[in-house]
């Protein structure tokens, strides 16, 4: 969906970077003009004021605020009622000087919304406040009629002078021009992202951040003292500063840099925008005023929170001589005014408490920011916003706000502020001086937002990404699956065919049982002399029958069958020359992605920690890690040579490899080659496991400083503060020779979060995993090998006995008895240990286990009956 086109701030305006002027130098004037003479020409300077259409509180004359006011004295907050008698009554007397020392020595305070409560336990003082519903109706005291301001603006004039030496600066007077406002609203921002190659952006403003109650801005107008009577006032404006919240532009108006207006009298004047909630002012109407800009794409997908001001035409001010009054300095007033018609200027406590909430509220701007809308989840800026900051709706009424004893409020008395009586050095806002909310330092890049180039690289893709845990476990988990699927699957074929060949085991010893009974004369013998080998030994005469010879040579001709089935079983499995080949094709496939992802998350790893603390032992580490790489490589590469060609069947792969018809030698030199690389294998997948807690190791720091950098992020979004230096403490995840004992503050935090989250730690953490699998899978390979050659070479070694006494059989006459002596030769080198009288005694369909033991869950053999196995 398309979230750019309608975001009315991607035609921002940037805050004005400071040039530093010195003070404009003025020619001597024709005619002297008296400080008293020009105290009373403030209205044909004075400027036109324009509010936004959305705002809700509005100028308003600061003698009313003062009368609505309830006030208090000293840390108990007690309530006191102000009067004429109270300052007559004073311990230091009831004159001009006995007044001016009560005031300094007086500890008051004053709030409209707020209601103080102290505890005489603690000593500590809370506050119950009004409701937002009440608030909002009290954030008005002037109201607007027919598009006017009502209230009025109040000036003084001082002659300038030179900050440091306190000489005056001849020829010129300054007036400061003081705009009053019964409440500060809420905080004016906009949220840009880059999301699947595409820009988003929410113009918003959000409470309760900046909320206090009274609001006091000033325009400052430098007029030379031969030009105070010029025809055209507007055009004799040298200077002017704008207050906009701690800071001040200067313009140079005879530079071309102020706005001017005709008001309706016909009179050319100077024109201000107050900004929407905040009040601050500057010259021309823009949807966005960027005063500070935070990037932090290196923590969330962001392009940047843009901080700022909106400026628009809506209700009026038009100066004149009964809406643009003077206020004379506390030295020029006398004892009833002190007391009388400008007691409210002289009051010398806290203007209005600062407010807070215990939640939040976000309330998207739309159509030009000409009125609210809904905001929706479905913007990725605002998801993102919401995610972080959680706000209760959009109706900011409905917070429950609580006060503070101090905070960002205005002190009195008014004519005490520097602003008042002195042409001041210019000062930037942050977004040029480089403090951003928060305190996280970050330098402007000089771009509005939905401006900057669409970045798509991997980096800058989400950062949730890197540091979810869920997805980071489930990835962990699912290779852990694979790993042991793939490896059930290479030695699901040996047990399959295992199973099978046992089932025709059995059918076979039934039936060669039934036909390699002795005869009765052989087995009377044998049950006379109770002793079957000298029955069966070189003294016996008694010769097979036709009958046995028939079972003989079925006997050898079944071993031979079993020879190749069990051969083929194996070749059916690992040891099958094409599945081997696509085995090891996959595991070189996990071996080389293993390879990459953990040379690119090591080399990340090494980049972060020696931008963290800088040290050669980290670039040691990488190239130790790297010829870790290489000889796992060599490894791997030897059990593949040793799969394919150190094997009984590889002629079947290559012809000229070795015989086609393996020999015991090469079996025997097979399954050693095989045990050799699992052992290596082991020790391999032992070292990769090291790496792999390493990697876990950076991956949790990793994930701690994240959350950290996160909540540096939301601390930005709940708290439009100017401190210069923001911290953070790392002891808790281990990093305590970062900083100062684990604290990082102001630059070096940003250099933390940017560089360790755009970590690829969770590739160093895969790669280790995909170079297990491959490793695992390599010792199945050698493992079922080994096993395949063991057993081959046992079977041809029986074979070539048997064969062998056959051939002697087949020699001469006596070659039956012969044939019969090799077979109790074979059958006493069988697992069966127990004595003769057990052997005889025994059940017949019980076959003997190793050990001798009596395997009682085998099916029946059938009467005489022995497993094929036992025999050989």
């Amino acid at each position: 969906m398309d979230w750019e086109s309608g975001v009315a701030g991607k035609n921002c305006t940037l805050a004005k970077k400071a040039a530093f002027k010195p003070p404009p130098t003025c020619p001597p004037p024709r005619r002297n003009v008296s400080r008293a003479e020009a105290s009373k020409l403030g209205p044909r300077f004075a400027p036109i004021l324009y509010q936004h259409p959305l705002e809700n509180s509005f100028l308003t004359d600061p003698p009313k605020f003062f009368v609505q006011g309830r006030k208090y004295a000293g840390a108990q907050w007690s309530p006191i009622n102000i009067t004429e008698e109270t300052f007559q009554s004073n311990p230091y007397g009831n004159n001009t000087a006995g007044i001016l020392e009560y005031l300094c020595n007086s500890d008051f305070s004053m709030t409209r919304l707020a209601t103080p409560i102290y505890n005489t336990t603690d000593g500590k003082v809370t506050f119950n406040v009004s409701s937002g519903a009440t608030i909002a109706e009290k954030a008005v005291i002037d109201p607007v009629v027919d598009g006017k301001l009502t209230g009025k603006v109040y000036y003084t004039v001082f002659r300038p002078h030179v900050i440091g030496t306190g000489d005056i600066i001849p020829y010129a007077y300054v007036f400061t021009y003081n705009f009053y406002y019964p409440w500060n609203g809420c905080s004016n921002q906009l949220v840009a992202t880059q999301v699947d190659g595409k820009r988003q952006g929410v113009e918003y403003y959000m409470c309760t951040d900046g909320v206090h109650e009274a609001d006091l801005e000033h325009l400052k107008v430098w007029v030379c003292e031969d030009d105070l009577y010029d025809a055209d006032p507007a055009s004799v404006i040298r200077r002017a500063q704008y207050s906009q919240h701690g800071w001040l532009p200067d313009f140079d108006c005879a530079a071309g840099e102020c706005s001017f207006e005709v008001d309706p009298k016909g009179q050319k004047r100077l024109v201000t925008y107050a900004g929407l909630f905040s009040h601050s002012n500057w010259p021309q109407p823009t949807p966005l005023f960027v005063y500070q800009k935070v990037k932090v794409d290196f923590i969330l997908n962001m392009d940047g929170v843009y901080i700022g001001d909106r400026y628009a035409k809506g209700a009026v001010f038009y100066p004149d001589e009964n809406n643009t009054l003077f206020l004379p300095f506390l030295s020029e007033m006398n004892n009833s005014q002190l007391t009388g018609e400008f007691a409210w200027a002289s009051f010398p406590g806290v203007w209005g408490a600062t407010l807070s909430g215990t939640s939040r509220t976000i309330t998207c701007l739309g159509d030009n920011i000409t009125k609210e809308v809904p905001c929706t989840t479905q913007n990725p800026a605002y998801y993102m916003l919401d995610l972080i900051v959680k706000p209760i709706g959009g109706d900011w009424t409905q917070i429950n706000f609580t006060a503070k004893t101090q905070g960002n409020t205005v002190t009195g008395p008014l004519w005490d502020r520097t602003f008042t009586h002195n042409w001041e050095v210019e000062r930037q806002a942050p977004l040029w001086s480089g403090v951003s909310a928060g305190g996280l330092n970050m330098a402007f890049d000089g771009l509005c937002p939905l401006t900057g180039p669409i970045v798509t690289s991997y980096e800058t893709m989400g950062t949730f990404y890197h540091t979810s845990l869920k997805e980071f476990l489930g990835a962990i988990t699912g290779l852990v699956l694979a790993s042991s699927i793939i490896c059930f699957a290479m030695v699901l074929p040996i047990l399959m065919v295992r199973g099978k060949t046992k089932q025709e085991e059995n059918l076979y010893t039934q039936l060669l049982d039934e036909l390699l009974k002795p005869p009765p004369a052989l087995a009377a013998k044998v049950a006379d002399e109770k002793d079957p080998s000298a029955a069966l030994g070189p003294a016996s005469s008694t010769s097979p029958t036709p009958k046995q010879q028939e079972a003989t040579t079925a006997l050898l001709t079944y071993m031979r069958v079993s020879h190749k089935l069990i051969l083929h079983a194996f070749n059916a499995s690992v040891v099958q020359p094409y599945l081997l080949v696509v085995w090891i094709c996959v595991g070189l496939a996990c071996y080389i992605c293993g390879v990459v992802l953990g040379a690119l998350g090591i080399a990340d790893v090494t980049t972060a920690l020696n931008g963290v603390a800088p040290s050669s032992i980290w670039q040691t580490l990488d190239h130790a890690i790297i010829v870790v790489f290489a000889i796992f490589g060599l490894v791997s590469l030897m059990v593949i040579i040793t799969a394919l060609f150190i094997r009984p069947t590889a002629s079947r792969l290559c012809r000229c490899c070795g015989p086609a018809v393996p020999t015991l030698n090469s079996m025997r030199m097979s399954w050693r080659a095989h045990a050799i690389m699992a052992g290596l294998l082991t020790i391999e997948m032992n070292v990769t496991m090291l790496l792999f807690a390493y990697g876990l190791i950076i991956w949790v720091a990793r994930y701690g400083i994240q959350e950290v950098c996160s909540a540096a992020v939301e601390a930005l979004f709940s708290t439009v503060g100017f401190a210069e230096d923001l911290c953070v403490d790392l002891s808790n995840i281990g990093l305590t020779k970062i900083g100062n004992d684990g604290k990082i503050c102001g630059a070096d935090l940003i250099n933390v979060c940017s560089l360790w989250s755009d970590l690829h730690v969770d590739f160093l953490e895969y790669g280790a995993m995909l170079l297990l699998m491959a490793q695992a899978m390599f010792l199945v390979l050698a493992s079922t090998s080994y096993v395949a050659m063991r057993a081959g070479a046992a079977i041809t070694a029986a074979m070539a006995k048997i064969e062998e006494d056959e051939r002697d059989s087949l020699a001469g006459a006596s070659g039956a008895s012969k044939s019969w002596i090799s077979w109790a030769a074979l059958r006493r080198r069988s697992r069966d240990t127990e004595p003769p009288a057990a052997v005889a005694a025994r059940p017949k369909s019980a076959p003997v286990l190793a050990g001798g033991k009596v395997d009682t869950d085998a099916p029946a053999l059938g009467p005489g009956a022995q497993p094929f196995m036992d025999r050989v």
